[in-house]
């Protein structure tokens, strides 16, 4: 086909095939006939047109697929526009004769959609020569929208799409028309339908004014309302749309048609007031936002928040960068206020989805849009914001009358403005490097005083970004690192009575010792030295004061993981001391670990734990940045304190029953630890502690009070499935832009998204990008699952089968969401296991256990979530892989054919 010179079809040839053969013949007709017409001279094309067009109308008939009717769409309107375009007004009126005709035949559908599909590339070829069939077409089209179902709203919008575009201005009569048509279709049940009714109001807009002066709040609303519940190709059609619609009502174009009703455009606060009330009220009405406020409840959706963040993104890229750069003041006093309301604070899920959203936001309009210079004149502006808040954080360290402090709100309220700022501040400052140093030189701005200062803040999560900000002016100016650590170190010891100053000192020296990995020049040795002596003394201390007990603790071994990630070379002469801190925060034996559990209370526990997970943390550290220095020796000085870390776990439980919700987040905290310095070691070196590893993991993976845990399924499952599979079922992720940034937020039902106070110890990782850890109950499900991949092969074969009947015995008795979430779970843990056995062929035995594993993974074929189906795929390819018998492998595909059969009958 692609060899042959001739635009017609070779009808004899195609008449002798089968009708499967035939059909795709055809396509590969259309396909050659795409790239050979713009090629032809029109005199060939005027030639052979009237038997072109035959052919195309016999394939019109003929019932096409998709792929083929918009082929033969786009030819048909080629060699008109090639050819002689007179006839093209008798094409037209015979596809709304298809359109029109009432034929309900199974073959009827898909030709009714082939001749829409016709009319929209007629029109966009053509344009106005097509001008007097276009009032006909268009009732023809909307009339059939009301009865058509969701394949045909589709068609029909897309073709209004095209038709707009072709007649451009000269169809100005008809633009409330196609309006009202096409916003009832913004809030349809197929997502499919809402990409196609934004992208046509979308070309609307282009010559309807209208749509972004007296009907943009309508607009905005309905564009609120379609965030709802969308999908990810939802949400980034539709706040293009509203972006475009508020960057014109700000700034109106220049239309050349008619004139219309001149308005005078909005300004910068009715815009964000706008977009302020999509984030926080949503698409609902007042009455129902003020009852919603009544009641401490929040009836606004993630997918409402992102797709409004995205709009916003929108709107401000299409302004450009001179408006940005002018206007910028304004606008971050508008995103701010929006980052610390209540409303959109309420709970802390809210709070984090709020700040990244605002985060995104400045990220990606200051880093695409701005030079140099204007980020430097941002930063100094976001220096001032932080400045602003610095009133409420001395009042609320205040020691004076009741008339001096402030209330939570306003220490609350702040605490969300800083973080937005911090963090955005330091991502300038790393971007801009060396050129960023005028600012810590400009005494107006006093940079590097300002964000210090709010290390002193009650609240954690400012702290750490303050810290955070450290950090980054470190990596960007190097020359800085040495000075900052010197200052930060010198006030921790000096106001280590001081629980906020613990905390804000303790947090800014990790991260900048942290830093250093990224500075070739490093520090001084001796700054290793002085840091490790404060970290001992803030351990050693921890129990002389119970009200700074905490912060001593968490300072201290974060300080104690910082210096680990300076690298073998300064840690070799530290390991020793280190040592023994770890020695000294277990209990020496097993025995003694019994004795103390029957003592203490709630506070010693949390205390106690806190510890522990700090050490398993820092042990973690070694592992990951001085692998060379463990050798046998110091594992084996490591299998006490080991041991007891693990012995611990089976009795945490107990800890729970007794004193409740006040140890579980440490608890949670703790186990996380543990799996995953368990994941990094060796398994034959904890080998005489499977038996309560693996009884642990089994029961957090399918345990009764693990069920009712979010289950953060976007989160869990995508680094197992296979990346084109991702670009089907979770598009977001696979996205070569920053979309991911927020889509993420979306991961989990309830599991809130990633932010700094979830893991104080993330400031001490070698990424220099902002870290986002997770609630650390989803972050547990992961190490979980990573965790049984690497033990599970290393248990004895009974225990293994016994495992795998366990989980199907589980999955069996559960129902609903309950059972979605087990099933997760296990096919999570499963796939771990058969990736990291992929390389070794016949390992998975023995044949006992393939019954099983092959039971959960074909159950989970049939599961409502398009992830877990996608996930249960991989591993039964993978289980495949593993075995590596011809035998199972015709199995499993006659099994899943014999599904595949069974489903198509019903």
């Amino acid at each position: 086909m692609e060899h042959s010179h001739s635009l017609l079809l070779n009808e004899d040839a195609c008449n002798t095939l089968a009708e499967h053969q035939r059909a795709q013949f055809i396509f590969q007709w259309l396909t050659h006939l795409k790239k050979l017409l713009p090629a032809t001279d029109r005199a060939d094309v005027k030639l052979n047109q009237r038997r072109l067009i035959d052919q195309l109308s016999s394939v019109l008939i003929g019932s096409p697929g998709p792929p083929a009717r918009w082929l033969l769409a786009e030819c048909l309107a080629l060699l008109y526009r090639q050819g002689d375009p007179v006839t093209a007004t008798l094409m037209v009126e015979r596809c709304n004769d298809i359109i029109r005709s009432k034929d309900d035949s199974p073959s009827g559908l898909p030709t009714r959609l082939a001749a829409i599909a016709c009319l929209g590339s007629l029109f966009e070829q053509l344009g106005r020569f097509l001008s007097g069939c276009f009032k006909e077409t268009l009732t023809n089209l909307l009339k059939a929208m009301k009865s058509a179902e969701s394949q045909g709203r589709y068609e029909i919008l897309l073709a209004l799409d095209q038709i707009l575009r072709g007649l451009g201005v000269s169809c100005a009569q008809s633009h409330r028309d196609v309006y009202k048509a096409a916003r009832t279709c913004l809030t349809d049940r197929s997502m499919a339908v809402r990409c196609a009714a934004a992208k046509c109001l979308l070309e609307l807009q282009r010559e309807a004014s209208f749509l972004y002066t007296s009907e943009l709040e309508n607009v905005s609303t309905l564009c609120f309302r379609s965030f709802d519940g969308s999908n990810y190709n939802v949400r980034v059609s539709v706040a293009k749309l509203l972006g475009t619609l508020l960057a014109n009502a700000l700034q109106p174009p220049t239309h050349t048609g008619p004139r219309q009703a001149v308005r005078a455009p909005c300004s910068l606060e009715e815009v964000m007031d706008l977009l302020s009330a999509g984030f926080l009220r949503g698409g609902a009405g007042f009455l129902r936002a003020s009852g919603d406020m009544l009641k401490g409840t929040s009836s606004v959706s993630k997918d409402i928040r992102i797709g409004v963040t995205q709009a916003c993104v929108v709107f401000i890229s299409l302004l450009g960068g001179p408006w940005l750069e002018a206007n910028f003041p304004s606008l971050l006093s508008l995103l701010l206020e929006l980052s610390s309301h209540a409303r959109a604070t309420h709970t802390p899920s809210d709070t984090v989805v709020t700040q990244r959203c605002v985060s995104y936001i400045l990220s990606s309009s200051l880093g695409s849009l701005l030079g140099e210079k204007a980020q430097t004149n941002a930063a100094i502006q976001l220096c001032v914001a932080v400045a602003g808040q610095k009133p409420a954080i001395d009042a609320a360290l205040s020691d004076g009358n009741v008339e001096s402090r402030v209330s939570s709100a306003e220490v609350s309220a702040s605490q969300h403005v800083l973080v937005v700022c911090l963090l955005e501040l330091g991502r300038l400052i790393q971007a801009l490097g060396s050129t960023a140093v005028t600012l810590l030189t400009d005494s107006s701005t006093a940079l590097l005083d300002t964000v210090i200062s709010v290390l002193l803040h009650p609240a954690p999560s400012a702290c750490l970004a303050a810290a955070w900000c450290l950090r980054c002016v470190s990596v960007a100016m190097p020359s800085q690192g040495a000075l900052l650590l010197d200052r930060c170190v010198e006030r921790l010891a000096a106001l280590k009575s001081s629980p906020e100053a613990t905390a804000g000192y303790g947090a800014a020296s990790a991260a900048l010792l942290a830093a250093v990995q990224h500075c070739p020049l490093g520090i001084p040795h001796t700054k290793g030295l002085v840091v490790l002596g404060l970290a001992e003394d803030l351990l050693r201390s921890a129990n002389q004061n119970s009200r700074i007990s905490l912060q001593r603790t968490q300072a201290g071994w974060m300080l104690v993981s910082s210096i680990i990630t300076l690298g073998p070379a300064v840690v070799d002469h530290h390991l020793p001391r280190t040592l023994l801190l770890w020695r000294c925060v277990f209990p020496a034996s097993l025995r003694e670990q019994e004795m103390e559990l029957r003592r203490g209370d709630y506070f010693t526990w949390q205390v106690t734990l806190e510890g522990r997970a700090g050490a398993l943390c820092a042990m973690k550290n070694l592992l990951l940045h001085c692998r060379e220095l463990v050798t046998d020796d110091i594992i084996g000085r490591l299998l006490t304190p080991l041991a007891c870390a693990v012995a611990l776990l089976p009795k945490l439980p107990a800890l729970l029953r007794s004193y409740g919700s006040s140890v579980r987040s440490w608890s949670i905290v703790y186990r996380l630890r543990v799996y995953e310095l368990l994941a990094l070691l060796p398994p034959h070196t904890y080998q005489e502690s499977f038996g309560l590893v693996m009884n642990q993991l089994v029961s957090d993976l399918s345990g009764q009070e693990n069920l009712n845990v979010p289950c953060s399924d976007v989160t869990l499952l995508p680094p197992l499935c296979h990346h084109d599979d991702l670009t089907l079922v979770c598009p977001a992720t696979t996205q070569h832009n920053n979309h991911t940034y927020i889509e993420e937020q979306l991961r989990g039902s309830g599991a809130g998204g990633g932010s700094l106070e979830h893991d104080p110890f993330s400031v001490c990782e070698g990424s220099e990008d902002v870290p986002c850890p997770r609630p650390a109950n989803v972050t547990l499900t992961e190490a979980t699952v990573r965790l049984f991949g690497a033990v599970f092969p290393h248990i004895i074969s009974a225990q293994r089968v016994k495992i795998l009947e366990q989980f199907v015995e589980t999955v069996n008795q559960l129902k609903g969401q309950r059972q979605q979430t087990v099933q997760t779970h296990i096919c999570a843990a499963l796939c771990s296991l058969l990736k990291s056995q992929g390389l070794v062929r016949g390992s998975f035995s023995p044949e006992e256990v393939r019954a099983p594993a092959l039971s959960l993974l074909s159950a989970a074929l049939e599961s409502s979530s398009p992830l877990l189906r996608c996930l249960a795929a991989e591993g039964l390819a993978r289980l495949v892989q593993v075995v590596g018998d011809a035998g199972f492998t015709v199995s499993v595909c006659l099994l899943c054919f014999d599904r595949w059969v069974e489903v198509n009958l019903v």
